[in-house]
């Protein structure tokens, strides 16, 4: 369990659990907004909605990780940026869908897929964070 949370310390992934889970990566809150991105992003990448960032579906982001950082590298490409419309200048809308890509690789590869290769249930983590 050390080797897990060392990890997750030295990728900046915070895990917080008081009767709510809240999950932080390189100091960025996986709120509403994010998870709004996420799930726009998803059904537009994958034809079905991630939805958001509940626990019970980092398994959906885990395995749609290449799908997802794909699409959002090729979105980063374009002049204009699906989320856009929401946001005031086109910079602002591109540094929020590199935070997404950001927060996608680090839940999918540092916490998610380093606790498979350690056998270890990563909702049984999240659980025990204080």
């Amino acid at each position: 369990m050390w080797l897990i949370r060392r990890h997750i310390k030295e990728k900046q992934i915070t895990l917080r659990y008081n009767g709510e889970i809240g999950v932080r990566v390189n100091g960025l809150v996986l709120n509403e907004g994010f998870g709004q991105r996420l799930r726009e992003l998803s059904n537009k990448l994958l034809g079905f909605e991630i939805d958001g960032f509940q626990i019970s579906e980092f398994d959906k982001i885990y395995d749609n990780r290449d799908a997802l950082l794909k699409g959002l590298g090729e979105e980063l490409k374009k002049d204009k940026l699906f989320n856009e419309d929401h946001i005031k200048s086109h910079e602002t809308a591109k540094q929020e869908l590199e935070n997404l890509k950001d927060i996608i690789k680090k839940l999918a590869f540092d916490l998610v897929g380093k606790c498979k290769e350690l056998d270890i249930d990563y909702k049984d983590l999240i659980a025990q964070s204080k």
